[in-house]
């Protein structure tokens, strides 16, 4: 219906200019008293009619605002999930033990044994979401190499030194009558040290180390 309410509006505009231009053309149809007045009325009316029409019989559809397009809702790609088993190996550093050995002059130390580092082993679940670590949990733990100690001996035993008496022919007898033991390497009891690197047992100063070069130092 709206289309046919067009083209009578069309057909009234266009009727409507020629008649003002030339109203005799319509004489046929008005009779021979046409004028632009009556062209005017006849084809104005006709025009606002056809207006109105046009606009009362066109489809609601046509007015209605058209809705916007539904976006497109991309959706995300699904990650790409692996699990994998690893192994960590770590190492045991070796302790060191002392231990006393009564064989060993005190003071002394012997390694007894060297040591020797192990190694551990930890198993994990590792967890990878698109290529990066996101998760990992231990599974087990366990000794590959045990590690062997470091054993040191320290000595313990003491030495008494023995003094052996002196002898008849290494002693002399001083103007107190007592022996004394003539100057000799051992340092026990000595008073003083001769020149010579020996020991006197002198029990006066008076003639200490003589025949050794005298004395060095008094004891």
């Amino acid at each position: 219906m709206s289309s046919i309410s067009i083209i009578v509006l069309l057909a009234s505009i266009l009727c409507l200019i020629i008649g003002l231009i030339n109203p005799i053309v319509f004489s046929r149809w008005f009779g021979k008293n046409i004028n632009r007045k009556r062209i005017a009325m006849i084809f104005g009316g006709l025009m606002v009619t056809s207006f109105i029409a046009t606009g009362a019989f066109a489809s609601p559809s046509e007015n209605k605002p058209q809705p916007e397009p539904a976006a497109v809702t991309q959706e995300a790609p699904t990650p790409k999930i692996e699990t994998k088993e690893e192994t960590k190996t770590n190492e045991i550093v070796f302790q060191t033990e002392n231990k006393d050995d009564s064989t060993l002059e005190k003071g002394q130390t012997k390694v007894q044994q060297e040591g020797k580092n192990g190694t551990k082993e930890t198993k994990f679940r590792v967890t990878y979401t698109d290529g990066e670590e996101t998760a990992r949990e231990q599974i087990s733990e366990s000794i590959a190499v045990q590690p062997v100690n470091k054993i040191i001996l320290n000595g313990t035993k003491v030495t008494v030194p023995t003094v052996s008496p002196p002898s008849k022919s290494n002693s002399y007898t001083n103007v107190d009558g007592n022996s004394i033991e003539s100057p000799s390497s051992n340092q026990s009891g000595a008073t003083a040290k001769c020149k010579d690197g020996s020991y006197s047992h002198s029990q006066h100063r008076s003639g200490t180390c003589s025949g050794h070069g005298g004395v060095a130092e008094w004891l």
